[in-house]
């Protein structure tokens, strides 16, 4: 007897042991990949508040560790869904134990080289498939120029020391950072893998239309309906805060200090900057300018550096009214979850 036959499932128990069981069905595993804003944080926060649910943060499975598997702190009869959610799982970084990007992961900007993430993106999707093969996928993505002003903003937020024209002037920089965004090759990677169990929507569906997103999301899995969290998360900066911190971090790199002590200053930068307390500075700096900060723009031609990259998202009738935004050379709506 081979070890496969071994392993094999017993279709018939001889010895009465496990007589009387009745075998559970299986419980569907949804495995959310993001794009990076996108409303991932509120979609977890939604993942942890329904009860039939099983999700935790940064897990896999809904579980944290095997330990979690092994204590009986979780009323399983209630389970319906299983989740692993991070937005990782698109944008992979790989990092080690410290949290460190390997030396020869490291691009000319610090982080991590762009030229490796479609093919860290690739491994990702196929280890998913490795474990999980019977798992959905969701894919949540989001209009062209809405995403990069909101990408901006995001990088603001952890201490970019660029001006919105310094930023969106670098066209090699752009190209980089745009090889992971490029949705068609993506979805294509994953409906390979997993076949017709892939579910992709807009964010501004969830903008404009919670319920009807989170039903799609339910009827996907098979779960009862679950109303959305209370309040409102990672709210967009004002057009003064995307203004001022980046100056505020060029001015602590310029600052004659050693480097460990910048790195403690940007920091704590980044600490007031997503708690709040920048912002009446930032504010009072603005009026101090008198000239009032103006919302950023993306130039036109920043959008044609995706061209093509969405098409294979036009046919999907859900993202019919959004078309324009998935179009380069539109003019995207901002409101929102950010």
């Amino acid at each position: 007897m081979t070890m496969q036959d071994d392993c094999a499932p017993k279709r018939e128990d001889t010895s009465g042991v496990m007589s009387g069981i009745v075998w559970p069905d299986r419980i569907p595993h949804l495995i959310h990949v993001g794009f990076p804003k996108t409303g991932s944080t509120w979609l977890q926060r939604w993942f942890e508040a329904n009860p039939q649910v099983l999700f935790r943060e940064c897990g896999i499975g809904g579980y944290s560790s095997t330990l979690d598997i092994c204590r009986p702190v979780i009323d399983r009869s209630r389970v319906r869904c299983r989740v692993t959610s991070h937005e990782d799982l698109i944008t992979p970084t790989p990092k080690d134990i410290h949290g460190n990007i390997p030396r020869d992961e490291v691009g000319n900007a610090g982080g991590v080289a762009h030229d490796l993430i479609p093919q860290r993106q690739l491994e990702v999707c196929e280890e998913l498939f490795q474990l999980f093969p019977d798992a959905h996928v969701l894919i949540v993505t989001r209009g062209l120029e809405s995403g990069l002003k909101s990408g901006f903003g995001e990088m603001v937020r952890s201490g970019l020391p660029l001006t919105s024209t310094e930023f969106f002037g670098d066209e090699e920089r752009l190209r980089n950072m745009l090889r992971h965004g490029n949705y068609g090759r993506v979805v294509a990677m994953y409906r390979r893998m997993f076949g017709g169990r892939v579910l992709v929507l807009p964010y501004e569906l969830l903008r404009d239309d919670p319920e009807r997103f989170r039903r799609a999301i339910e009827d996907f899995v098979g779960l009862p309906p679950c109303d959305w969290p209370a309040g409102k998360i990672n709210a967009s900066l004002e057009p003064f805060e995307l203004r001022w911190y980046p100056w505020i971090a060029k001015a602590i790199y310029r600052l004659p200090v050693l480097p460990r002590v910048r790195q403690a200053l940007l920091r704590r930068h980044v600490r007031a900057i997503r708690s709040g307390r920048w912002k009446p500075f930032a504010r009072a700096l603005d009026r101090l300018s008198g000239r009032p900060a103006q919302p950023v723009e993306v130039p036109p031609g920043v959008c044609e550096l995706m061209r093509g990259s969405a098409d294979v998202l036009l046919g999907d009738a859900r993202y019919a009214p959004y078309r324009d935004d998935y179009l380069p050379g539109s003019r995207a709506s901002d409101a929102g979850l950010n």
